[in-house]
């Protein structure tokens, strides 16, 4: 979990941080990557879905694919590190109690809802989650798996025989991102370090940023992966919307830039006002330790700093003031200074009763509220405008009347005039960004302008995602009702205290909040700082200190801390059936050994006290049901060590007794002709093959020894030879190529989320253009721009290609002058207003005044021509991108780095796998063997390349050329809208209605979607098997199978057709922009900008609240179980081959065929042309032309993927075509396939 809220924080605050990065994007070079592998086992195991049902063969399956779709996306040079969580300290052990403990209580509960319906889930997919810890037989089992599959990628895959590859299972003691640390802290004090590696870590948990930015290594960024929300609040439609089933979308959170960031802001506000030097690493290293004092896994948050409520913008702002003041920095290296901190908790203790008044005021207003509406989804949130209630934080926005009549003048009056006059939008330019938006929407939106600007957009659309355990914010800090009327009543100080004596009474189980029990609270958490401060920079100070209170003591208490003195034992780690039996709750004892099982669950046991079945969730203080403490008793360790050291290792199975010994770590190197056979059976034979020849060695490390006590580990220095900011490697951006930069923070609304942020960011200022283009040599200036290339999307900068330049005025182009129409520079000022719109909300970037906008396509990369040669290729569309904001070049790489600029040379070395596109054998696969004549004289003068490639089966070639046929015989036939009805004796508006959303709150106010959801124009979206628009949109046509889906939902639930009839049907409601049905531009009924509001009254007329609920579950879980509902809505433009002809598809293709039973020898061809081979894809190599193209249902295709499945060189027939993405038939199975 890390640190709550912390991820969405930073990347509002400082919205440039999140890089875009996708499976068929090059991102950048990589030396080191290492991955903390609990995320992705959870994500493929469960991924926090109950409804997710695999076997435990699967979910292995789809672990082999994750690890290798990480590996060739990224292509690590040096070094991959593995790290599976090991045994956890004790102080990491009472988080992973709680939310084991919480997990259970979740699974059985679920569990008895299903049984309760009769829907038992099957032994084979009952699945545990709580066993994803050390020591259990799953882990020990994935373990054996791993490793094999290591053994396996190094014998036959280049990308992984490049890397060094590192594993650290879960028998190597401690958490994963922390052996990492461990491994990059060893190596940094290493003589033979060299700096500006290329580091990337690959998790998903929030305090990687924390720990990445200790190492001081500015070349470093995480690779996660963007999640969708569920949607909780709002309602699920009855069928999945796919807009690209393919697509893998990461981002690469860019530590170096979170640096700049961090050094402009201080910069700017103190550099100036400081008694001694800014140092940027000493100041991210207190940033640290701020976002300590918030809460992670091993401290309570202090009880008035919650991220959401502004507690991080309150303390930078405090440190700020007080930094001048304090005489130096809080931390040195992990070393916490006691004086200097306690004048920054005072200032914290200052603001609390403020806090917790406000806290008590959102809290009322938010349950009355909640009262009026009777249900849990009622009343809007404080904060969000769409209420009564004035917003906190926020401001005004006015003027803007002026700045649409400056935008009115400026659109009607402009005339023919030669260049320049570049100033028509200068009084618009000091405005707000929603100003010049507003005023550009009222001269005029030209058309398709939206999708340009939105292009111009250097950050990815992280709208409505999920990119931590974070959910939807519920409300406000929740605060009971006997606390608020402390502070509600004007208490003032004499409130604050008395919910202080109750606080510490009844959550810090004291005997009051005086000095002595205050102190003894603020002693261990003093001594908490330290030791996450010293886990973070040095490694475990104590194996087995934890911090023994569930919250944490106020800040008015930490006022003095001297006298507090810190020291560790050192101690030794749990061992693994120790650990399980500290963390797990009895209902996962048969995680643990039988002979362990009944210190869980026996009466007599002498611990059974550690594992209450019912235990109180305590959500005040919180917002999200996730942030609640679970409140689970403290184990008592000697209690726990001796109870587990009364089982006999006798009892124990030879395979439970190594589960419970710590190892090593693994240290894999590809060595081409070598073979170990450790590490080389497959335990799933009927999918991977036994590794006959491992070509590496496998070498056992041990942990390294802790440091002495009187070294350190990290330091807040950059390692002697660091480049940074413009001599950054590429693919690590810097902000320090724009020349002039000014910041402000400020409350810019920026939207990185789908939401403006309610908090500040800190804006960067482009410099202003005007004065550079005023002169009369401005002219000839920009007409020399015209062709040439610039770097757009800064700071990451891609090439582009301008091929216009306009003000208000005029446009230039190579076709020469073109004064503006009234129409188009009506059209002008909306694409300025919307890109100076866009820059600020999504980036957050004030480009300032924009009196000129060059139109640019942006360059996509190389394509490798048929006849070999290489060419850059651009995007078809016009991008519009403000002067400022380009730049003419970028800075040289250092040296050793290649140039991003450069083509990527093709490397066909031997042994490589092609495609030949050549005549004869066209789309066979083959293999480039070792010119023979090297091997003798050492030189080859070959002027092409020796391939061996296998011929088709006759049989295959004879299925192959009935694909197509096949295909067209077996297409669906579609009736019109008018047919359909009538052959459902049914009105058309109905049918229209019906096979699109409809929406219905239960008593509960949860929105349940009962319509067949198959089709939604307003979205473009259809399943193309049950409907399609008409031509000329002119309605819909519907099939067969449709039909008598409509005619079962009739005779099945008979009231809802009646209360669904439109002369029976209740008066529209205002649509929320929700995936609503209706007809959306077609005939047959509905309506795309209001649903027809439908209650659980008109649907079930006089049954009981209770009563209406289960009927409208009836109709989701109807509805849910047609064998439909797993067809997902695409894009209407798709094309896809019917069921049945699937099914014929799949009876006439034969699977490739062994030696002797058909198969064609292998040929050999010599002096072959690299234009007539398809390497695997590389997407930072040349595309060939010959890739890719345009298909249709029928089509025979091959697959030049290089990584995952299904493997390079697979045949199939396209079944379906989506924008960008075909569905493939496959001729065979292949691991990780759908059926």
């Amino acid at each position: 979990m890390g640190i709550p809220k912390f991820y969405r924080w930073l990347s509002e605050r400082y919205p440039l941080l999140n890089m875009p990065v996708t499976a068929t994007e090059a991102p950048p070079e990589i030396d080191n990557l290492y991955l903390d592998m609990n995320g992705i086992i959870h994500n493929c195991t469960h991924a926090n879905d109950p409804n997710l049902k695999l076997t435990e063969t699967e979910m292995v399956i789809r672990i082999f694919s994750y690890l290798d779709k990480l590996i060739h996306i990224m292509k690590p040079r040096k070094l991959v590190f593995m790290a599976i969580d090991g045994v956890a300290p004790r102080a990491k052990m009472n988080q992973q109690r709680s939310r084991r403990f919480k997990t259970a209580m979740e699974r059985m509960a679920l569990e008895a809802e299903k049984k309760a319906k009769g829907e038992e889930t099957p032994e084979e997919y009952k699945f545990d989650s709580n066993c994803i810890t050390p020591g259990t037989g799953f882990m020990a089992r994935l373990g054996r798996h791993i490793r094999f599959f290591v053994r396996k990628k190094l014998s036959e895959d280049p990308v992984w025989q490049q890397p060094v590859v590192i594993f650290s299972g879960h028998d190597v003691p401690g958490e994963g991102e922390h052996k990492i640390m461990e491994y990059i802290r060893w190596q940094k004090r290493s003589p033979s370090y060299t700096p500006n590696q290329r580091h990337c870590m690959y998790g998903l948990d929030a305090d990687l940023i924390m720990l990445s930015l200790v190492t001081h290594e500015p070349h470093f960024c995480l690779l996660r992966e963007v999640v969708s929300f569920t949607g909780k609040t709002r309602g699920q439609p009855s069928r999945e919307a796919l807009a690209n089933p393919c697509a893998e979308n990461f981002i690469l959170f860019q530590i170096g830039l979170l640096r700049e960031y961090i050094e402009l802001e201080f910069a700017s506000t103190l550099a100036a006002k400081l008694p001694f030097p800014l140092d940027v690493e000493r100041v991210v290293d207190d940033i640290v330790l701020f976002c300590m004092l918030v809460g992670n896994d091993f401290l309570p948050a202090l009880p008035t700093l919650d991220i959401a409520e502004g507690a991080l913008n309150q303390l930078i702002d405090t440190y700020k003031l007080l930094l001048p003041q304090l005489g130096g920095y809080l931390t040195h290296a992990g070393e916490l200074n006691h004086e200097r901190l306690q004048v920054l908790l005072g200032a914290v203790a200052d603001r609390e009763l403020t806090t917790l008044e406000e806290r008590a005021a959102d809290t009322e207003w938010f349950e009355s509220k909640r009262g009026k509406r009777g249900g849990r989804g009622g009343g809007s949130r404080p904060g969000t405008g769409s209420s009564s209630r004035p917003a906190t934080g926020g401001s005004s926005r006015g003027g803007r009347s002026g700045a649409a009549a400056a935008a009115a003048a400026a659109a009607g009056g402009s005339q023919a005039s030669p260049l320049p006059s570049f100033f028509a939008l200068e009084e618009l330019g000091d405005a707000e960004g929603g100003d010049i938006a507003a005023a550009a929407r009222l001269a005029g939106r030209g058309a398709g302008g939206a999708a340009a600007v939105a292009a111009a957009v250097a950050v990815p659309d992280l709208e409505g995602l999920e990119l931590e355990a974070d959910e939807p914010e519920v409300g406000p800090t929740m605060m009971s009702k006997e606390a608020r009327h402390l502070f509600l009543a004007g208490g003032g100080e004499e409130a604050l205290a008395a919910w202080k004596e109750r606080y510490y009474k009844e959550k810090l189980e004291q005997p009051d909040a005086g000095p002595a029990s205050t102190r003894e609270v603020v002693q261990h958490y003093i001594c908490g700082l330290h030791w996450v401060l010293q886990y973070y920079y040095r490694g475990v100070a104590s194996w087995d200190w934890f911090y023994p209170f569930h919250y944490a003591p106020m800040a008015q208490d930490m006022r003095r801390l001297d006298g507090i003195d810190v020291s560790f034992s050192r101690g030794r780690p749990f061992r693994p059936f120790e650990q399980l039996l500290a963390v797990l709750p009895s209902a996962s004892c048969s995680l643990l050994p039988p002979a362990f099982q009944g210190l869980m669950t026996d009466p007599n046991s002498p611990i059974v006290d550690f594992y209450p079945e019912k235990f109180d969730i305590d959500m005040e203080g919180k917002r999200a049901e996730w942030e609640g403490v679970v409140k689970v008793p403290f184990i008592d360790e000697a209690r726990l060590l001796a109870a587990a050291a009364s089982v006999p290792p006798e009892r124990l199975t030879a395979e439970e007794r190594s589960r419970n010994i710590p190892g090593d770590m693994l240290v894999f190197e590809y060595a081409a002709g070598r073979h170990e056979p450790e590490h080389c059976a497959s335990d799933l034979p009927q999918h991977f093959a036994s590794v006959a020849m491992a070509h590496s060695i496998c070498r056992h490390v041990p942990v390294p020894e802790p440091l002495p006590d009187s070294e350190r580990g990290f330091v807040p220095a950059l390692s002697k030879g660091t480049l940074a900011g413009k001599k950054n490697p590429p693919g690590f951006p810097t902000l320090k190529t724009m020349s002039n930069l000014s910041v402000e923070l400020k409350l810019a609304g920026v939207n990185i989320f789908g939401h403006p942020a309610k908090k500040e960011s800190l804006v960067l200022a482009l410099p202003d253009v005007r004065n550079t283009i005023a002169s009369d040599a401005a002219a000839p200036l920009l007409r020399g721009m015209l062709c040439g290339r610039v770097y757009v999307k800064w700071p990451y900068l891609q090439e582009a290609e301008i091929v216009a330049v306009s003000d208000a005025k005029q446009r230039i182009s190579v076709s020469g002058i073109e004064p503006h129409s009234s129409e188009g520079a009506a059209k002008w000022l909306s694409t300025a207003g919307a890109t100076k719109n866009a820059f600020m909300s999504k980036m957050g970037i004030d480009i300032g005044p924009l009196p000129i906008l060059l139109d640019v396509r942006v360059c996509s990369g190389y394509k490798r021509g048929a006849d070999g040669a290489v060419a850059k290729e651009y995007g078809k569309e016009l991008v519009p991108y403000p002067l400022q904001a380009v730049l003419q070049s970028r800075p040289r790489p250092p040296t050793g780095c290649a140039d991003p600029d450069a083509p990527k040379a093709l490397s066909l070395g031997p042994g490589c796998r092609v495609v030949w596109v050549g005549a004869n054998y066209f789309g066979c696969v083959g293999t480039v063997l070792a010119d023979p004549a090297a091997k003798i004289t050492g030189n080859s003068k070959m002027t092409g390349y020796i391939v061996r490639l296998q011929p088709l089966h006759r049989e295959l070639l004879a299925a192959e050329s009935r694909a197509k046929h096949t295909v067209q015989q077996f297409n669906t036939h579609f009736m019109p809208s008018g047919a359909a009805s009538r052959s459902l004796r049914m009105n058309p508006r109905l049918l229209g209605r019906l096979t699109g959303n409809v929406w219905v709150e239960d008593s509960g106010g949860n929105r349940v979607d009962i319509g067949l959801a198959v089709k939604n124009a307003k979205q473009g979206l259809c399943v193309p098997a049950l409907c399609r628009p008409a031509h000329e949109g002119a309605g819909w046509q519907y099939s067969a199978a449709l039909v008598d889906l409509v005619h079962q939902y009739k005779a099945r639930f008979p009231n809802i057709i009646q209360a669904l009839e439109p002369s029976n049907a209740p008066p529209a409601a205002p649509s929320d922009g929700s995936l609503e049905g209706g007809r959306g531009g077609g005939r047959d009924g509905g309506r795309d900008g209001g649903q027809q509001r439908l209650t659980l009254d008109d649907l079930f007329p006089g049954l009981e609240p209770y009563q209406q609920d289960a009927k409208l579950q009836e109709v989701a879980a109807w509805l849910k179980a047609q064998p439909s509902a797993k067809s997902p809505l695409v894009a209407m433009t798709a094309q896809q081959a019917s069921d049945a002809a699937v099914d014929r598809l799949q009876m006439q293709l034969p699977g490739l065929l062994p030696v002797g039973t058909g198969a064609m020898a292998p040929v050999d061809l010599e002096q072959v042309h690299p234009s007539l081979l398809l390497p695997p894809h590389d997407p930072a190599a040349p595309q060939s032309v010959l890739a890719g193209g345009s298909f249709e249902p029928g089509d025979r295709v091959v697959v030049l993927r290089g990584t995952g499945s299904p493997p390079f060189g697979s045949r199939g027939t396209v079944i379906g075509v989506l924008p960008n993405v075909v569905e493939v038939l496959m001729d065979n199975d292949y691991a990780g396939g759908r059926q």
